[in-house]
């Protein structure tokens, strides 16, 4: 492991004008300083162009490279930042998502000192988990294929990993539009030891559910058949047997009935 590696941090934008200065200002207060930032704007109509332009000229000093693409999608942002990266560790953060100031400083101290994590998540919004069906969660979890299938807990703008990660498993789906990054994270962690921090690093800027908030049954309808895409994904690679499987859909779909509850009221 490198003492101070690269990381690059790769921002998909797509009508951000509202939040990105707060998303790109929680980078600049970070405690870790050796970065560079891939901003990938996505097509976006709004002012997001001129803001991101206007912020990043504040702050010249910082190494941060600008891109525009035609509107393709988050997966298609994110596979286009990641081609365009160079660092040595691999971020994601959100056009709508804020570090907690000392994230990846505490992210690389634990890869540091534990040479077998590959890829490392955390929680988000002051979440601290204590358990988990059978399992009772530390400080530091390995997240086996199995537990991925039951719940994601991979948080996209929370998570580091390893450049080797994406020669070995490539990008995301852009077929993709929701559970995008589940379908991706099932394909890593076959291959690579993926744990989970258990405290809070990166919060919403605005004060949106994490599900449901433009009130859209469609939609959440849309994010479970990506979740259950990607749980047959992991039976196929034989995470689990076929009766665990039935299971975890079942499961998956209770999940579903319980978020169009909570969004129907939410009205």
């Amino acid at each position: 492991m490198i003492t101070n590696p690269l990381i690059s941090i790769v921002i998909p934008v797509y009508n951000a004008s509202e939040t990105i200065r707060k998303v790109l200002t929680s980078i600049f207060d970070q405690t870790y300083g050796n970065y560079e930032i891939i901003i990938i704007n996505d097509g976006s109509t709004d002012d997001s162009e001129r803001i991101i332009t206007e912020i990043l000229s504040e702050n010249s000093q910082v190494n941060a490279r600008y891109y525009y693409q035609k509107n393709k999608g988050v997966s298609a942002a994110r596979n286009e930042g990641l081609k365009n990266s160079t660092g040595d560790l691999l971020m994601f953060l959100d056009s709508d998502d804020q570090w907690v100031k000392d994230k990846i400083e505490k992210q690389i101290k634990i890869l540091n000192d534990n040479h077998q994590i590959d890829f490392l998540g955390s929680n988000r919004d002051g979440a601290i988990l204590k358990s988990f069906l059978w399992y009772k969660f530390k400080r530091i979890n390995k997240i086996s294929p199995r537990m991925l299938l039951y719940k994601n807990f991979f948080m996209t703008s929370s998570v580091v990993f390893r450049k080797e990660v994406v020669k070995e498993c490539g990008f995301f789906n852009e077929d993709m539009s929701y559970s995008e990054d589940l379908e991706y994270f099932v394909r890593i962690i076959e291959k690579f030891n993926c744990y989970l921090l258990n405290e809070s690093l990166i919060s919403a800027v605005t004060n949106k559910p994490t599900f449901g908030h433009s009130g859209l049954s469609a939609r959440l309808w849309k994010m479970e058949k990506g979740e259950l895409n990607a749980i047959t994904k992991g039976y196929k690679l034989e995470f689990v047997g076929f009766v665990e499987y039935c299971f975890i859909c079942t499961f998956s779909m209770l999940k579903y009935l319980r978020r169009l509850t909570l969004t129907t009221l939410r009205g």
